[in-house]
C-alpha cells in the first residue's frame, strides 16, 4: 500500500493572493484612486460642453480652452469653454463647418 499524505495546497495560494493584494494596494498609493466620471456634460455635435452653447465668436475671443473634433466625414467642429479668473468654466460654445 502506498502512503500519499495530502499536503495542504493553500500555502502557495495564500502567498500569491497576498502578493496580489499588496500589489493592488501599492498601485493605489502610487497612482491614486480615480474619481467618478462626470456626467454633467451636454453633447452638441461632437463637442461635450459644460453649458448650453452661447456665441462661438464671443467664447473664442475670451477663451481658455478650445479644441476641434470631426463630427462626420465632411463636418468638423470647433469647441470652446470660457473660464473666469478663478478657473471656473462660465460659458461654452461650438461651431461646425464643412471640411
Amino acid at each position: 500500500m502506498q502512503d500519499n499524505p495530502q499536503r495542504p495546497k493553500t500555502g502557495r495560494r495564500n502567498i500569491l493572493r497576498g502578493l496580489g493584494a499588496s500589489a493592488l494596494a501599492t498601485s493605489a498609493v502610487v497612482f491614486g484612486t480615480g474619481k467618478a466620471a462626470s456626467a454633467h456634460y451636454k453633447h452638441y455635435a461632437c463637442c461635450h460642453l459644460v453649458f448650453t452653447p452661447s456665441s462661438y465668436s464671443t467664447c473664442r475671443a475670451n477663451t481658455n480652452y478650445t479644441w476641434y473634433c470631426q463630427w462626420t466625414q465632411t463636418v468638423g467642429c470647433g469647441c470652446c469653454e470660457r473660464k473666469n479668473s478663478s478657473g471656473t468654466i462660465i460659458a461654452s460654445a461650438y461651431s461646425c463647418d464643412r471640411t
